[in-house]
């Protein structure tokens, strides 16, 4: 369970929406100019409050799952988008009943409403089914962070409240959908049996709520009798003389469980490598297994044209005029310029890492000589493992070719680029001690790095670091990224590969994005 403390900008772009829809139901109230006026507004109050409280109950359903679960992704955000236009919507019919209910009952001001008994089975399924689908919103939402369970994190008693809150809305969208049987089909002279039928959800709610009580208990009696059982046996095992109780864990062996936990919580092929600068001390797993980098391969081309700079064979400042046989499709933006726009190396360098773009990298493959170059740059540096097999413009063509996405990518006939996490983290690491090609050269690129647009993975969840870092997708069957984690008195390289992924692109994002908090926290803890 996320337990966010930060409101998002989807939380506080939603809030602004229920402000807005609690608005809608004070602007008709108007500046008394009498003492029976005044009167008569008060007596207005109550209707005005029911809805009120409705909206507001509505808001706390909707607050309570975002800082559960604070889920973003484009599933999330469109349902959201729905609950809030329908929230907009509701309140018209909602004030328009309460007003008219209690006016009638004469608990409120009377008022001019005008419609007819035959009309009101009509008002009372509007009602309803608006109730019905509002809350049919928030099942999708809960039943998407079911589906979502494992990438999430939760416990078993959190999985338990997660159902529970799903069964509570399931238990008011029935209720909505026998108020809207009931107003249709019942004669209209008995068709008002649809409002009291609400008042059925407080008992139903009370009595999911009890046994969702009852559940949590047997769980954690559950685990009380079994920590017990394994104490009794302790003791009956243990000789007269006590033994010593088991260390706690380490920080260590706490950070590689939860890393653990969360790379087997996503089914993909994982490749993970960090390193502190300061101390040495290292993060392995599957780290020198040769991977598909996808645009991560553009890291070891901007060292190569780096390194061509400061050999004298062209500059940051040389202009490129963009043709229209060099525009490539898939990241960036030159493809949506018009041929003839004039660029310099260091423009084509940055888009090529800051927003990934395909036509500057292609570009820049032919100013340093190829993906020859490229190798020997790479082999002259160690990193045998590190290789750009061809341009950018060879992979599309391939995919085109190919059946589907998802054949091409289990081929694994024609990567984008080719290297394993600890030689991409040895290339980082080189960067940040300034020792790749030179020192000057070595800041300018960790700059351009740090510049990064695409921040849904590593940078995810992290916070009090300085993160220069480049990413390599093919979604949602790769999700790469790497980086370094600064700030001050810690360093830390950090490289994650992935593959064979056939789930949501989102979920392996947060994934990434949660590895890399643990890292960062860890490493934080180890640098006091």
């Amino acid at each position: 369970m996320r337990h966010q403390k930060e409101i998002s900008r989807l939380e506080a772009f939603s809030d602004a929406v229920f402000a807005f829809a609690l608005t809608l139901l004070v602007v008709s109230l108007e500046v008394p100019s009498s003492y029976a006026e005044l009167m008569n507004i008060l007596r207005g109050f109550v209707p005005f409050a029911c809805t009120f409280a409705l909206v507001t109950w509505i808001w706390y359903e909707h607050n309570k799952f975002f800082r559960r679960y604070g889920m973003e992704d484009p599933f999330t955000v469109f349902i959201n988008g729905i609950l809030l236009f329908l929230v907009l919507i509701f309140v018209y019919p909602l004030k328009f009943m309460a007003t008219m209910v209690f006016s009638r009952f004469g608990i409120s001001a009377p008022v001019s409403i005008e419609i007819t008994n035959q009309e009101i089975p009509t008002l009372m399924a509007v009602y309803s089914l608006g109730f019905v689908v509002l809350f049919m919103s928030f099942a999708l939402l809960y039943w998407h962070a079911w589906w979502r369970r494992e990438a999430l994190g939760l416990t078993e008693e959190e999985r338990i409240m997660l159902k529970s809150s799903l069964g509570h809305h399931v238990i008011s969208i029935s209720i909505g959908l026998a108020s809207v049987v009931l107003a249709l089909t019942l004669p209209v002279r008995w068709s008002w049996l649809a409002g009291p039928w609400y008042a059925l959800m407080g008992p139903l709610h009370g009595w999911w709520g009890m046994r969702t009580h009852a559940r949590v208990e047997r769980l954690r009696a559950a685990r009380t009798v079994g920590a017990g059982a394994i104490v009794l046996l302790g003791l009956l095992a243990t000789p007269a003389v006590a033994q010593p109780a088991p260390p706690p864990a380490t920080p260590r062996q706490r950070l590689d469980s939860a890393i653990e936990r969360i790379t087997r919580s996503v089914n993909a092929t994982w490749g993970i490598y960090a390193k502190s600068i300061e101390t040495g001390e290292e993060i392995a797993i599957d780290a020198d297994r040769q991977m598909d980098t996808m645009s991560v391969i553009k890291i070891p081309l901007m060292v190569e044209a780096f390194q061509q700079i400061k050999d004298g064979k062209f500059t940051l400042a040389d202009k490129y005029t963009l043709t229209k046989e060099d525009i490539l499709p898939g990241t960036g933006i030159m493809r949506s310029l018009d041929p003839g726009a004039v660029l310099t190396v260091k423009d084509l360098i940055t888009l090529m890492i800051i927003v990934s773009d395909n036509t500057a990298t292609d570009v820049l493959y032919r100013m340093v000589g190829g993906v020859e170059a490229v190798n020997r740059r790479m082999d002259a540096l160690g990193l045998p493992k590190t290789r750009a097999p061809a341009p950018s413009r060879a992979w599309f063509d391939a995919l085109r070719a190919a059946p589907s996405a998802a054949d091409f990518h289990r081929a694994a006939k024609t990567p984008y680029g080719l290297s394993t996490p600890r030689e991409i983290g040895t290339l980082l690491e080189r960067m940040e001690r300034g020792t790749l090609v030179d020192k000057a050269a070595s800041d300018q690129m960790l700059q351009i790095l740090r510049g990064q647009i695409y921040r849904s993975r590593i940078p995810r969840l992290v916070s009090g670091f300085r993160i220069p870092h480049k990413t390599g997708d093919f979604l949602p069957y790769i999700a790469n990224d790497v980086g370094v984690l600064e700030t001050q008195g810690t360093t830390v390289v950090l490289s994650v590969f992935t593959a064979n992924h056939f789930g949501s692109g989102d979920t392996i994002e947060e994934a990434i994005g949660r590895l890399a908090a643990e890292v960062a926290s860890y490493f934080s803890y180890r640098g006091r």
